[in-house]
């Protein structure tokens, strides 16, 4: 099987070349950095683990190629398999190159498309490309982060889930999961491992943090996951209709993830596209309406959302105003809307976080 990566960062060369690289016949790299890929033509490189320091594999034998470059069309046309790895807000650009590809394809099988990238339905992106290929989605659950210049170090996570509803999905390799109720696995993982990675970030950000795990077991922070972490797993058992029991494992199991300070990540890395992550299908606004709908204290929800405003304003130059016009039209509730315009101005005035009345 040819299988073609679009989008050779962390993601893409440290947790999927790993998983399917023995099972292929032919691996191939698409990225539009040039510094990157010329780099990569002349080596292999290396992923190491978290937890496991005689534990390494070696990614060679791999070619790769600039996307505007002929021979990443050629490649993408003889694919039998391509895994993107480009943040969801990136994949409405590789419409064209796939759309064409698929023009001068001669196999009769559909190219499948499985997008990795963290989001709610974020095939959606390329939804005009439904007549010619087999689309799908999968979660990623694995924090990898530089090592060196080219090597990488990642969580030892043996799986890819990706969605098999749809026809024509199934793929044989032993570290693709196959998941036939992806819809509940992605919002439980967007409302649970994103909203309580975000917490982190933008509170640990406030604070003073830089890294994560540092943020993770902060006084304060770790005062707020543990108010926090119960009710946010009895919500969502309740609005999605799964037991609590299960609920909390998989909340608890995000929290010894973040909380383990050998797995090395960024605050920065955590906190950027704030506007996207502030999107009203996305992991701050949800978990509060899911909240609210089941009647808990939203306050730390709150908290977050200002501490994301802040991060805003203070390192991406967003309109503050525009975003909360944005999040009031989410919310009717003038109770809610007040209630994070306060939290923002206060932070604003540097108020000690801890003695902002919740």
């Amino acid at each position: 099987m040819n299988i073609v990566i679009i989008g050779a960062g962390k993601t893409g060369r440290g947790f999927l070349a790993p998983l399917v690289y023995k099972e292929v016949k032919s691996l191939t790299f698409i990225d539009r950095n040039q510094e990157l890929i010329d780099k990569l033509r002349k080596n292999s490189y290396n992923v190491y683990y978290y937890n496991y320091p005689n534990k390494s594999v070696c990614i060679s034998d791999f070619e790769i190629y600039n996307i505007k470059d002929t021979l990443a069309l050629n490649k993408i046309y003889e694919s039998d398999l391509i895994l993107t790895s480009v943040y969801s807000t990136n994949l409405k650009s590789l419409v064209s190159i796939i759309d064409t590809a698929c023009n001068l394809r001669n196999k009769k099988e559909k190219i499948k498309i499985i997008c990795c990238e963290n989001g709610v339905d974020v095939k959606h992106n390329l939804k005009i490309l439904d007549d010619k290929c087999n689309i799908t989605e999968a979660l990623v659950f694995c924090t990898t982060m530089q090592y060196n210049d080219l090597d990488l170090i990642s969580e030892d996570f043996k799986y890819l889930y990706y969605d098999n509803s749809f026809e024509n999905m199934s793929l044989k390799f032993k570290n693709l999961k196959p998941v036939s109720d992806f819809e509940l696995l992605v919002k439980r993982k967007i409302y649970t491992y994103n909203f309580l990675s975000a917490l982190i970030a933008y509170i640990g950000y406030y604070i003073g943090h830089s890294i994560f795990g540092e943020a993770a077991n902060d006084n304060f922070i770790k005062y707020i996951l543990d108010k926090l972490h119960l009710e946010l797993a009895d919500a969502i058992s309740k609005e999605y209709n799964i037991s609590f029991e299960q609920q909390l494992r998989f909340t608890q199991n995000a929290l010894s993830k973040f909380q383990n300070k050998d797995i090395y990540d960024t605050i920065e890395r955590n906190c950027i596209n704030v506007k996207r992550k502030l999107g009203p299908k996305e992991r701050l606004l949800m978990p509060l309406n899911i909240m609210l709908n089941q009647g808990k204290n939203i306050n730390p929800i709150l908290l977050v959302i200002a501490c994301a405003l802040y991060y805003g304003r203070c390192e991406e130059n967003l309109d503050t105003k525009q975003l909360l016009d944005t999040i009031a039209q989410s919310y009717t509730n003038k109770k809610v809307n007040n209630k994070i315009k306060y939290i923002f101005k206060e932070l604003n005035e540097q108020k000690d976080i801890k003695k902002i009345n919740l």
